[in-house]
């Protein structure tokens, strides 16, 4: 009758324990953020936020941002 107990107690242990996973592992992004500052210049070299065979880029428009790319 113990032993049966005991069984059941670490079988419902086993299951809480095993679904309690950890949501702290949030997806992040790749290219982290870059914070630009109003009315400062701020030179990007795109090689080093990313490494890409080709940097053929193309930018949105914003019409809060002025974007000069020197290939």
């Amino acid at each position: 009758m113990i032993i049966k107990k005991f069984y059941y107690l670490s079988l419902l242990l086993l299951i809480f324990f095993g679904c309690a996973q950890n949501h702290s592992n949030k997806i992040q992004d790749i290219i982290q953020p870059i914070n630009l500052e109003e009315g400062v210049e701020k030179e990007i070299v795109i090689s080093d936020l990313f490494y890409a065979e080709n940097y053929d880029l193309t930018f949105s428009p914003n019409a809060n941002v002025t974007i000069h790319y020197d290939k």
